[in-house]
């Protein structure tokens, strides 16, 4: 068997959730400790928990943490691009394989930035076009790098230009392209977002100094 010829596993990279935790991990940590010293020393109308806070409060700020852990640590061993016996595939993190493209079938790569607002962009996105389907769109920065530019050069199709359309474009230019909702429509998400973050701080502050 040639190196050509050999199957390129693509492995998940997990950087930019561990980045987001980072900026959301002192909020929690802030809303923890708040909640914390509510039930440690109580409320004029009822005796505190004393030291039994100190795990109470543990166990709430990690549940929440383990479970975001967990799906990352599912997401990192299970999560692949495949290219294999002349077909390419893609696994999530529950293990759910989909099969992309024949690479017989593959007519193009084409990296984009996509512009969704007037400052907000999804960067380095791959569109890979197919012959009788409709693109497959793969986000580059959630897949180890040194392995997806090993995939890109093995499958062997014409890569155009970078450019950076909006998404009214992109679908112009690829009819039928797909990409989250959520990724293209920043307003809704920022709204949502402020919202739970007003409530969890509205929450959190009356839990600890309610009277």
């Amino acid at each position: 068997m040639t190196e050509a010829d050999r199957s390129v596993w693509v492995h998940a990279d997990n950087s930019i959730y561990h980045r987001r935790l980072l900026v959301l991990a002192p909020f929690m940590v802030v809303g923890a400790l708040l909640f914390g010293v509510r039930l440690a020393i109580g409320r004029p109308t009822s005796e505190g928990a004393g030291w039994w806070a100190a795990p109470a409060t543990l166990i709430g700020l990690l549940l929440p943490l383990l479970f975001i852990a967990a799906l990352l640590i599912l997401r990192r061993l299970n999560a692949c691009l495949v290219l294999e016996n002349g077909t390419l595939y893609a696994c999530n993190a529950l293990r759910r394989w989909v099969r992309i493209a024949d690479v017989d079938d593959l007519t193009g790569l084409h990296p984009v930035d996509v512009v969704v607002s007037s400052d907000q962009s999804r960067p380095d996105r791959m569109v890979i076009t197919r012959n009788g389907q409709r693109p497959y769109v793969i986000d580059t920065r959630i897949w180890q790098q040194d392995e997806i530019r090993l995939l890109w050069r093995r499958l062997k199709v014409p890569c155009s230009r970078p450019t950076r359309p909006d998404y009214a474009e992109l679908r112009k230019l690829f009819p039928g392209v797909r990409m989250p909702w959520l990724h293209v429509h920043p307003g809704p998400v920022i709204a949502m977002g402020s919202l739970a973050t007003v409530a969890y701080i509205v929450l959190v502050v009356q839990l600890a100094f309610a009277g």
